[in-house]
Order: C-alpha cells, then sequence, then structure tokens
C-alpha cells in the first residue's frame, strides 16, 4: 500500500473501507471485503435495499452465504407468484437487461420509483 493510502469510514457493509491512490481519481475502488448476511438483513428481515444498492454500485460482492441466503429467498417468494400476471394500465415493461447492476437495474428501478401511479414489470 502506497504511503498516501488512508483508512476510510465504514462503509454499507459496515467494515472499513480503505481507500487507496487511484489511477483515475473520480473512479471510487470496489469495497474490500464483500457484504454478508449480518448486514444485507434488516431487523425486519427484510433486505437491507439502501446498503445492498451501495454496495453493488460500488461494484462489491456478496459473501457466498449471503449470495445463497437472498437468492433462496428470493426463489421461495417466485414460486408463490402465479404464472400469469394481471397488471393494471399504465405500465412499463423492461426486458432483455442481462443484470447489468449499475446502468440497468438501478437505472431502471430508480426511474420507475419516480413516476407517481407507475408499474413497472421488470
Amino acid at each position: 500500500m502506497s504511503s498516501a493510502a488512508a483508512a476510510g469510514a465504514s462503509g454499507a457493509s459496515g467494515q472499513k473501507e480503505v481507500q487507496m491512490d487511484r489511477v483515475i481519481k473520480d473512479v471510487v475502488a470496489p469495497p474490500m471485503w464483500p457484504m454478508g448476511k449480518d448486514h444485507l438483513w434488516g431487523k425486519n428481515g427484510l433486505p437491507n435495499l439502501p446498503a445492498l444498492k451501495e454496495h453493488l454500485l460500488k461494484e462489491g460482492r456478496l459473501t457466498q452465504d449471503a449470495a445463497l441466503d437472498l437468492i433462496h429467498r428470493a426463489s421461495a417468494i417466485i414460486k408463490a407468484e402465479p404464472n400469469m400476471l394481471e397488471l393494471k394500465y399504465p405500465i412499463t415493461v423492461c426486458g432483455d437487461i442481462h443484470g447489468q447492476v449499475r446502468t440497468d437495474n438501478c437505472g431502471l428501478a430508480t426511474s420507475a420509483a419516480t413516476v407517481p401511479q407507475m408499474h413497472s414489470c421488470l
């Protein structure tokens, strides 16, 4: 680590993030540690979406336990959903986004959330 490297503030995962010199100063370094289950889930049993979004936008990773837990919980919800959905107008349907978290998913979700009374299907 260079002499200019310094310890930063705690990030979304609650762990101390290390700030290092970057070749391009405005490119934020990815979190050094993956987000674990203890920071992924809130006390209400739901995912801590602001912390997860912040972590993923920084190109952070999840621990294997946290990722598998998220997949299993999401799978249970999806399996309980009907095969056919009755949706109300107005609606925006977005598909073929290939899991691009930073550019597609977060942008679409943020856009959809800003339009009152708009239903979205991703």
